[in-house]
């Protein structure tokens, strides 16, 4: 005899949810345990971060997604060491647990970009502004906002920027409303975004996606698109022609909507996405510091 169509169904869609929910709760969990928090809730370690270089100069770099600060601290301390004093604030959503991943917005991101922008400004007599993929995006929507008010940045270096959503990101946010009920954190699709070994297990990032940093990582792109045309600034930009996460071809294609007058574009090998990180950083930081120079 068949039972109550209505409390079967019931208990199939809380099975499911169970389901769900807890293998939400054991990853956050296990992103608890591996990366510890104090009390403030930011990662030990993620925390916003500022290299004083002393002098009237300096510079501010953004991080890109499912990333932390980590990854831009070495190109940091080279630039502090030639001068610069270096900004590397923490994002918001960023470099806290897997439920703050969830929650933030690209409206929140432009706004903390913006205000640490001002923060230099108001205190610098020379500034520049920089980032890496999704940090790179939000440098170039700083730079824009910024010289149509005439307080325009120097320069502008751009790691592996994300001047379009990545291939795999789209699918996954195009799809989000298929998989994101099954799941509540999709699996990431970093593959090799590092290809040194001994360095890739030592940066904080996430490892996943949800519907809800997919959709503020689309909303990044977004604002980065109607920023392109107004970015008139001296642009240096970095490259991997192995980028796993922004392919060389499609970033070929995204840098044609980017065309200052004082443009110089470097692709580089032997590294993944976050060249900040990878093989050859080291070379990456110099010329970062003999174009800032220059300039």
């Amino acid at each position: 005899m068949g039972g109550n169509p209505e409390l079967i169904f019931e208990a199939v869609l809380a099975t499911w949810w169970g389901q769900r929910t807890f293998r939400a709760v054991r990853r956050e969990s296990a992103f608890r345990e591996r990366y510890p928090a104090s009390p403030d809730g930011i990662v030990i370690g993620a925390e916003s971060r500022e290299y004083a270089g002393g002098g009237d100069k300096a510079i501010l770099l953004l991080h890109g997604y499912n990333d932390a600060p980590t990854a831009l601290d070495g190109v940091a301390r080279r630039l502090q060491r030639a001068g610069w004093t270096v900004s590397v604030p923490l994002l918001p959503g960023h470099g806290r647990s897997l439920e703050a991943f969830c929650l933030w917005s690209a409206e929140e991101a432009l706004v903390a970009s913006r205000a640490a922008y001002a923060h230099l400004r108001s205190r610098f007599s020379t500034v520049a502004v920089g980032g890496l993929s999704m940090g790179a995006a939000l440098a170039c929507c700083v730079a824009a906002e910024s010289a149509a008010r005439g307080e325009g940045p120097s320069g502008l270096v751009l790691y592996s920027p994300m001047l379009v959503m990545p291939p795999a990101a789209q699918r996954a946010h195009r799809t989000s409303w298929l998989w994101s009920p099954i799941t509540k954190y999709g699996a990431g699709a970093g593959g090799r975004s590092i290809h040194d070994e001994s360095v890739r297990g030592q940066q904080i990032a996430y490892r996943c996606s949800s519907r809800g940093s997919l959709k503020a990582l689309a909303g990044v792109a977004a604002a980065v698109g109607r920023a392109l045309s107004g970015v008139r600034t001296p642009t240096l930009v970095f490259h991997s022609e192995e980028d796993n996460r922004i392919p060389a071809p499609v970033a070929r294609a995204a840098l044609e909507g980017l065309r200052p007058a004082d443009r110089e574009v470097v692709w580089v090998r032997g590294a993944g996405h976050v060249i900040t990180v990878d093989f050859g950083w080291e070379a990456i930081a110099e010329r970062t510091v003999d174009w800032l120079a220059s300039r």
